[in-house]
């Protein structure tokens, strides 16, 4: 279910974290959208919860996105055929309680690597059996950006709200 936490220091405690993993769709590793997913990790790692840190720039990336091929529906165990490092972290998701995804605000809306990701994860949300293996998780939107932020923060939690079905 997509939920909302009040912009604070202690976010960790306010979503009330188990084990979460923050999805950095930024293209730069050491932008403000990086500094401010370094802050939430410490945030949560100081309230004693796990959390890992994935930079997309940086993992191999063979596919730029979901290919449509339908293959992870025909498989029916919830993975991406596309053999790449996405494929890694997506089969991962369903061990986690929380994903946050941040992500800078490029044109109104979350950055294409972040697109990619999200497109990889379709294979999580029709299984063979019908069902979704990720429905359990809580999403996380942390965005960054500058001038009027307004819309382009609205369209991007639109997106998320969306896709977590809320």
């Amino acid at each position: 279910m997509w939920r909302r936490c009040k912009t604070n220091h202690r976010v960790a405690k306010a979503c009330d974290m188990k084990k979460t993993l923050i999805v950095l769709g930024s293209p730069r590793p050491d932008g403000n959208t990086a500094v401010m997913a370094e802050w939430v990790a410490d945030g949560i790692r100081a309230a004693g919860e796990a959390v890992e840190l994935i930079v997309l720039e940086t993992l191999r990336s063979v596919h730029c996105g979901c290919r449509g091929c339908m293959a992870c529906r025909r498989l029916g165990d919830g993975r991406c055929v596309l053999d790449d490092e996405i494929s890694l972290w997506t089969a991962r998701l369903p061990e986690y309680d929380t994903v946050i995804f941040a992500t800078p605000v490029y044109f109104r809306m979350i950055s294409a690597q972040l697109k990619a990701f999200l497109d990889r994860m379709y294979c999580l949300y029709r299984s063979a059996d019908g069902g979704s293996r990720i429905a359990h998780l809580r999403w996380v939107l942390l965005a960054t950006g500058g001038d009027t932020l307004d819309d382009g923060l609205r369209d991007c939690d639109r997106l998320l709200s969306n896709l977590a079905g809320g």
